[in-house]
């Protein structure tokens, strides 16, 4: 990849170096479950989340209000602008498979590839949210990650015509930096070049391809086909 690309790192707003959001009130105190099991433990989820919303935006102000998807997509927009290119190939981990997917619906075109490495899904109907002027994606998915489940990734296809699920054994984020078979897969797939000893042309996967669940092994560092419902 750093090769044949100059590599482009963005702080979305409210995170990082860019104008980070601080708040006081701890994000999980002692004694609240995100899973009340009665009225009583609902009641205290409630109060801490109106307590913690009222920390933020004291502290942090408008800024709170404007870090939404679409407001930090228009800002990765902006970048492209200031970098004078006219398409972005886009690698975006955990929350940023999202951001990419809203980029790739508001600016139609101004993708050439997207790779989504642990891909979250927002909503229960891919199918009614089909993005157009995406490019098919590369969507890594680990088998067992908590925090984003493997049929998070099917439904992320799902909604960008084409596009294939790349399934790796594990719990793992960033598989790029882990797994030599992802590491040569995404390689292949942003070089144009064969994968899986198929050649998909132009800009990304034919959508020929698309609704294909591949597999990682890394024993042999290479894919191999299987039926989508082995991973369901």
């Amino acid at each position: 990849m750093t090769k044949r690309f100059d590599i482009v790192a963005v702080d979305p707003r409210g995170v990082g170096h860019s104008t980070p959001i601080r708040c006081s009130e701890p994000l999980k105190p002692a004694g609240v479950s995100y899973f009340p099991k009665n009225r009583a433990t609902f009641d205290k989820l409630v109060a801490h989340n109106r307590t913690f919303a009222r920390d933020c935006l004291r502290r942090n102000g408008p800024l709170v209000a404007h870090v939404d998807l679409t407001s930090t997509a228009r800002d990765i927009e902006a970048v492209r602008t200031g970098l004078g290119v006219r398409r972005l190939n886009w690698y975006g981990i955990h929350y940023s498979t999202l951001l990419g997917r809203t980029y790739a619906a508001l600016f139609p075109g101004r993708l050439r590839t997207m790779t989504l490495d642990t891909a979250l899904d927002d909503t229960t109907s891919p199918r009614g949210r089909l993005v157009s002027g995406a490019p098919p994606a590369l969507v890594v998915q680990s088998r067992h990650q908590a925090l984003a489940p493997h049929a998070a990734g099917s439904a992320m296809a799902a909604q960008l015509p084409g596009s294939v699920v790349l399934s790796r054994e594990g719990d793992d984020y960033s598989m790029f930096l882990l797994s030599p078979c992802v590491r040569a897969a995404t390689n292949r797939y942003l070089s144009r070049s064969v994968t899986g000893g198929h050649r998909y042309e132009g800009s990304a996967f034919s959508a020929a391809a698309g609704g294909q669940v591949w597999a990682c092994t890394d024993r042999l560092t290479a894919l191999r086909v299987q039926d989508q419902h082995e991973f369901q």
